[in-house]
C-alpha cells in the first residue's frame, strides 16, 4: 500500500489493492478531509469503496478499482471517446451531493473494464471553480458542468 499525497497527485496506479491518501494539518486540510471522507463513505457505484478511515491521522484507505484514464489512452481518444461518459460522472457527482468536483482531469477518471469511476474529492465544493485539464496542460475540454 502507498500513500497518495493531495498535493503531490501520485497517481493511483502505484498502489497494489488499496490506496491511502493522507491530508495534512491545518483547517483547509481537514476541510478537504472531510468532504472527502463524505463523499466516499455514502457508497455510490461510480466511486471507489472507502475501506477505513482514520480521523486523528486524516488518511482515507480506499480501494483500487482500475487505472487513471490518462495512463491507458491517448489525449485524443480520451477527447474523442470519453468526454460524455465523463460528463455524465460529473452530472451524477453532483445530483448526488450537490457539489461540484472542481478537478475534472483525465487523472481523476478511472477504468476497470466498462466501468468508469471518479476519484480525488479534495476541491469539491458548493461553488463551481474548476477545468477539466489534460495531461497536457490546462485546456477547457468541453463543457463538463453543463447538466441541461
Amino acid at each position: 500500500m502507498k500513500t497518495i499525497n493531495p498535493k503531490t497527485k501520485i497517481p493511483n496506479t502505484t498502489c497494489k489493492t488499496n490506496c491511502v491518501v493522507k491530508f495534512g494539518k491545518g483547517p483547509k486540510q481537514l476541510e478537504k478531509y472531510n468532504v472527502s471522507k463524505m463523499i466516499y463513505k455514502k457508497k455510490l457505484s461510480f466511486i471507489p469503496k472507502l475501506i477505513k478511515f482514520d480521523d486523528k491521522e486524516r488518511t482515507l484507505t480506499i480501494k483500487r478499482v482500475g487505472t487513471q484514464l490518462d495512463k491507458k489512452y491517448t489525449v485524443a481518444k480520451l477527447k474523442k471517446d470519453y468526454l460524455p461518459k465523463m460528463r455524465e460522472l460529473s452530472k451524477k457527482f453532483y445530483k448526488s451531493f450537490g457539489l461540484y468536483h472542481n478537478d475534472l482531469k483525465f487523472m481523476n477518471f478511472v477504468e476497470s473494464g466498462t466501468k468508469l469511476y471518479l476519484i480525488d474529492f479534495e476541491y469539491a465544493s458548493k461553488t463551481l471553480g474548476g477545468t477539466l485539464k489534460d495531461n497536457t496542460g490546462y485546456r477547457k475540454l468541453g463543457k463538463l458542468y453543463d447538466f441541461n
